[in-house]
């Protein structure tokens, strides 16, 4: 049941966002997380500077440059600096639209290094157009950045990277915690990476690399429509949700690849990742591989794609020798539309590309050590919580020797927990509460209830769920304990759950509430709160919204 005033709780956040003023928000926050920004000057926006790019211009290295809550009509170019800009109200309430000029939104031009900090933004409306298009709403070209905390939506390119693209030597950004919902590469034919694209990107003391970040609803005229990577060794992709994205081009064997698309010496490691509900009318609904050597999927969870699971192709021609990918303690289930793997063409040496799989779930089995062909069990696939169901044979059945095993799951817990690692992004805990959503997303124009369960509870206890909207991912402490909610939160709303038996398995509805469209790309996070003999928190639940 739920308590009374959540729709009013609910309807006051949003008068709140309309009338809080940016002046308030400054001075909470130089209370609070600024004040321990180590900065050699501040510059705010607006006020010590009327513009995001005023305030760059005027900034040497350390300064830190504040922005308050507001629509800012900009194309930034950050000018090869290693400075900190910094929401001060986080992305949902802070947005750079690029769209009154064509090219990207934001551009990172050479000589940054991981000390450049931009934080807290919704990046929308970047155009760029031509051959040489990288990256329609951020670029970023032989410079490495960090990105964190961002929402790059409704950005389009012409060739490479509709939401971000990465080019040049030596480049190796960080992107963490960082929604990509709904960019696309389209205006060439051989348009790639609709939600990313890293190409040419030779790393300098490291390779890029990807953290807790969602792609989801991306698409791509050819390869690649969550992320593509070509000419990139030494990336990064861990503990990222990617689905709902869609490659365009329905033949030839270089299209595919809808979830992730590895290219062309792109040596990389893919771990506790989900990859569902990604579209390829080609092959490669989840992941695909063509002339790389040596590219790792270690605990992954790839379900629900159309097009297949898994796909590689190789050609005579650079980098193509030995093209095989390893897949250990991965789940690779039910996707339609084609064989779970599919292999075409010859490599230099007139070999085919191949996989080497060991210790994973496949739909019909796979070759391979200790490989299983049953259901994998897990709590809700198609609301995109993969966690293991108690009773899941994924559970000690994964290697540990194999590859390099992640030290943690897609939740930030240990792995390994008991005996030998699991088998998919999550490492079960037998010991923890488990929450679930019947969807992975909320739409905006058409909002339904969302059902919301609590199972593997312990007995005789009192639960609660806690509801945050924000734009970025959870940690927040709360009762002593480190509660899985979003750290920006503008709201907290908590719910009780009818339980329906003594073990703690209950469920409670979110009802349909209109959202205005300033949510999407946001994240609503929840966390079920146990009150037993002690107090704990079940892991996080995350529902995207979207249009």
């Amino acid at each position: 049941m739920w308590l009374i005033g959540f729709e009013s709780a609910f309807h006051h956040l949003l008068s709140v966002m309309k009338i809080t003023t940016p002046k308030a928000i400054a001075i909470a926050l130089l209370a609070g997380p600024i004040a321990s920004l180590q900065a050699q000057a501040l510059l705010v926006v607006p006020g010590t500077h009327a513009t995001i790019q005023a305030a760059i211009n005027a900034s040497v290295n350390g300064d830190t440059v504040l922005v308050l809550p507001g629509a800012y009509v900009e194309n930034l170019d950050v000018g090869g600096k290693d400075i900190t800009i910094q929401s001060a109200g986080g992305a949902l309430q802070t947005t750079i639209d690029g769209s009154a000029v064509s090219g990207p939104t934001v551009l990172f031009p050479a000589g940054s290094t991981r000390a450049a900090i931009f934080e807290g933004f919704t990046v929308r409306g970047g155009n760029h157009t031509g051959s040489s298009s990288y990256g329609g709403g951020i670029r970023v070209t032989s410079s490495s950045p960090t990105i964190r905390d961002c929402v790059v939506t409704d950005n389009i390119s012409d060739s490479y990277g509709g939401g971000i693209g990465v080019t040049g030597n030596p480049a190796g950004p960080l992107f963490e915690r960082c929604t990509v919902v709904g960019n696309h590469a389209s205006g060439l034919g051989y348009a790639s990476g609709g939600g990313i694209a890293i190409n040419s990107a030779t790393p300098g003391a490291v390779g890029t690399e990807i953290r807790h970040c969602t792609f989801d609803g991306n698409d791509a005229a050819t390869r690649g429509g969550g992320i593509y990577l070509a000419y990139s060794p030494g990336c990064i992709i861990d503990s990222c949700r990617v689905m709902r994205n869609e490659t365009l081009g329905s033949s030839g064997f270089l299209n595919g690849g809808a979830g992730i698309f590895l290219a062309l010496g792109s040596a990389t490691q893919v771990s506790n990742c989900r990859i569902w509900n990604n579209i390829s009318n080609s092959d490669g609904g989840g992941v695909k591989w063509f002339n790389v050597t040596a590219a790792a999927f270690v605990n992954n969870t790839i379900v629900d794609n159309v097009g297949g699971g898994a796909a590689g192709y190789a050609n005579g021609g650079a980098f193509g020798s030995n093209v095989v990918a390893d897949l250990v303690n991965c789940i690779i289930w039910q996707n339609g539309g084609g064989a779970e793997f599919s292999f075409n063409g010859l490599d230099q040496g007139g070999l085919p590309p191949d996989a080497v799989v060991n210790h994973c779930v496949v739909t019909g089995g796979y070759t391979g050590t200790a490989n299983l062909n049953v259901a994998p069990q897990l709590l809700g696939v198609g609301s995109g919580n993969h966690h293991l169901d108690p009773g899941s044979p994924c559970i000690d059945a994964g290697n540990s020797v194999l590859l390099p095993l992640p030290t943690v799951d897609i939740d930030g817990q240990p792995r390994v927990i008991s005996g030998s690692p699991d088998i998919g992004a999550d490492e079960f805990d037998p010991s923890a509460t488990l929450l679930y959503s019947d969807v992975a997303t909320i739409s905006v124009s058409s909002p339904g209830p969302v059902i919301y369960s609590v199972t593997n509870g312990p007995a005789n206890s009192l639960y609660g769920v806690f509801f945050s909207i924000s734009g970025t991912q959870p940690g927040t402490a709360l009762f002593g304990k480190i509660a899985p909610l979003n750290v920006d939160a503008l709201t907290t709303i908590f719910a009780l759950v009818a339980t329906t038996d003594g073990v703690g398995d209950g469920s409670v509805v979110l009802p349909a509430l209109a959202m205005p469209p300033a949510f999407i790309g946001v994240t609503l996070s929840s966390a079920a709160l146990v009150l037993g003999p002690t107090i704990d928190f079940s892991n996080d639940e995350n529902v995207l919204i979207v249009p």
